[in-house]
């Protein structure tokens, strides 16, 4: 299992939820053998050599909710099979902070769960999101923009509200000569009755979610302007991790009922699968961007 840290339990659930599928009765394995390929171009075959040296010293933070993780734990696993047949890594986790860390390279992956892009604070009024923070937060009671309090607000407007309140975050907060900032776009939720049935990729037409609308709009706004509150820092650039078609089309993908038999998953995703495609997405994106 390589050189376990001060919290080996990380890999242990690691491994469990990668296997789950199969160990539940899957009769399947064709998700397992689909590759995404892009109609102009080709994208380079996932190398986890060549992604730990170029990543050497470094540090890679997943930030965000259960579909975050699920990226993170494939990127674990393409990394520690690139590092067999010793895997030498430490594992850890530190509050809500998980890690692997790769010693030969000194290349940490890891993931920090925040389900919400804004704050949930305690009012007396209940749980409320405050639309215009950003440091951590759970289940809401409603919603607070810094000027009234909402009961129901559409979840959309809210949505880019709380978008917004994130990208002036990264343009205080980040510096862009050390740290580059992805985005991950939008990971559908599939029909129960197409994820339970499904064994191969869908052909059919799918439109674009709404969400997703206001994320390239959010993030467009970002790339055409300076950085107002660091004139001699140059703009932050969050590049869009698009992984929303390629993910509408894979109703195939998810755990289904293989996850137990109380549960019915079609908001997760298999590992290995299609977070390993996602995965070679950013690979590409790094070996587009960066020069190291």
């Amino acid at each position: 299992m390589g050189a376990l840290g001060t919290n080996g339990v990380a890999v242990l659930l690691l491994i469990a939820f990668v296997q789950y599928q199969l160990r539940n009765g899957r009769p399947d394995n064709y998700y397992l053998k689909y590759r995404w390929q892009p109609s102009a171009c080709n994208l380079p075959r996932f190398d986890g050599t060549d992604f730990l040296k170029r990543n050497r010293n470094k540090r890679i933070m997943f930030v965000g909710d259960s579909i975050s993780l699920n990226q993170w734990q494939s990127l674990a696993c393409m990394l520690m099979e690139t590092t067999k047949p010793v895997p030498h890594y430490n594992s850890y986790r530190t509050g809500a902070v998980s890690t692997f860390t790769f010693l030969k390279h000194n290349v940490s992956v890891m993931f920090h769960r925040k389900a919400f892009l804004v704050d949930i604070v305690n009012k007396k009024y209940g749980r409320t999101v405050e639309l215009k923070s950003i440091h951590g937060g759970e289940i809401w009671d409603q919603m607070f923009d810094g000027v009234n309090l909402f009961k129901n607000m559409d979840k959309l407007v809210a949505y880019e509200m709380a978008l917004n309140t994130w990208a002036r975050w990264v343009e205080e907060e980040v510096d862009p000569n050390k740290t580059k900032v992805f985005f991950q776009a939008i990971s559908p939720l599939a029909a129960r009755r197409k994820c339970m049935k499904a064994t191969r990729p869908s052909t059919e037409a799918t439109r674009e979610p709404e969400a997703q609308v206001i994320v390239e709009k959010v993030l467009e706004s970002m790339s055409t302007k300076s950085n107002k509150y660091y004139k001699a820092r140059p703009k932050v650039e969050v590049h869009l991790l698009d992984i929303t078609r390629m993910s509408q089309e894979r109703d195939d993908a998810h755990p289904s009922k293989y996850v137990n038999q109380h549960t019915i998953d079609c908001l997760h995703w298999c590992l290995p699968g299609l977070p390993d495609t996602w995965n070679n997405l950013l690979y590409a994106h790094l070996i587009r961007l960066y020069t190291w």
